[in-house]
């Protein structure tokens, strides 16, 4: 069922939930940075997606970030005024 009054702190998608508590799982068994190096070529297909999915001319047009906020206040901040 959906959680629409939840804002940010919503359920997560069973999706995601396997594979956070499979990274996490990867990370108890050989270490955190082995493991984010293990899933850069996951982490990079993400950014190819959202790519396809905006139409932009490369991956590299794209800016993931931890928030809403951290998001809007680094465009703001890139505007040459």
């Amino acid at each position: 069922h959906a959680h629409l009054n939840a804002a940010g702190a919503s359920p997560p998608p069973a999706t995601v939930l396997d594979v956070m508590v499979s990274h996490l799982r990867l990370e108890a068994e050989i270490g955190g940075y082995d493991a984010a190096i293990e899933a850069k070529e996951a982490h990079e297909r993400v950014y190819e997606s959202c790519a396809r999915l905006l139409n932009a001319a490369s991956a590299a047009e794209i800016a993931l970030l931890d928030s809403s906020t951290s998001a809007f206040a680094r465009a703001i901040y890139s505007i040459k005024l």
